[in-house]
């Protein structure tokens, strides 16, 4: 039987690695078509799987295909259970993801894109604002849900809970002696990473992948 999704993304974590927690959590069958840098330009050239020459792509098992991450996440969190009840809580989870998107962007600018002195500049500004303060908005709208003991929105998973969990992996694999850990300061916020990381279908599959994602040697364009 075909797998009932076929993911086309990079050879490494990143926003595939927020689609792949899904998946694994709601115990989706699916297979993925890795790429690497060197495989730009066909990327580029083949407008019908990736409009606009961009990773991820989703294709289902009757051929449809979504891409953007977000609206893979959004569509699989309606299609599986992970989006709320309420309007309310969707938009809730709305803010939260396109929150936390700040983070993950820093943070593949930061490393996939930068080097010397302007990687340590992107460091500065993602360690000392960019990441305190998506994360101070989080908790915020955490503590707005049984004082933040529980789950971003409800008593069960979200995509919202999942995209926190994939934003403390990115940061955790920039944290160095010169970067203090801001996730000290939010210890609500580890809790819920915890809650998300132990969740079935993706305990298991940081048990096979290991528990810190690693990326791979990319060289940086010039």
């Amino acid at each position: 039987m075909a797998p009932k999704i076929t993911l086309h993304y990079w050879t490494l974590p990143s926003r595939g690695e927020f689609i792949r927690f899904i998946l694994y959590n709601k115990n989706i069958e699916f297979n993925e078509v890795n790429y690497t840098f060197d495989d730009i330009p066909a990327i580029k050239a083949n407008e019908a799987l990736f409009p606009m020459g961009q990773v991820p792509t989703i294709v289902l098992e009757n051929g449809d295909q979504i891409f953007q991450s977000h609206a893979i996440v959004r569509y699989l969190a309606n299609e599986y259970d992970l989006y709320g009840k309420t309007n309310m809580d969707k938009a809730i989870i709305d803010q939260v993801l396109d929150t936390l998107k700040e983070i993950e962007e820093k943070c593949r600018e930061s490393m996939l894109f930068s080097k010397g002195e302007d990687q340590q500049q992107k460091y500065k500004i993602l360690f000392g604002d960019t990441a305190p303060r998506a994360l101070r908005f989080t908790e915020k709208c955490l503590k707005r849900n049984n004082n933040g003991k529980g789950y971003l929105v409800g008593e069960s998973l979200s995509i919202g809970d999942i995209a926190l969990a994939v934003a403390i992996e990115s940061l955790t694999l920039l944290y160095n002696k010169d970067y203090r850990n801001v996730m000290d300061d939010f210890p609500l916020l580890m809790d819920l990473n915890k809650k998300v990381r132990e969740a079935p279908g993706i305990k298991e599959y940081l048990q096979k992948r290991g528990q810190q994602a690693k990326y791979p040697p990319f060289p940086v364009p010039e």
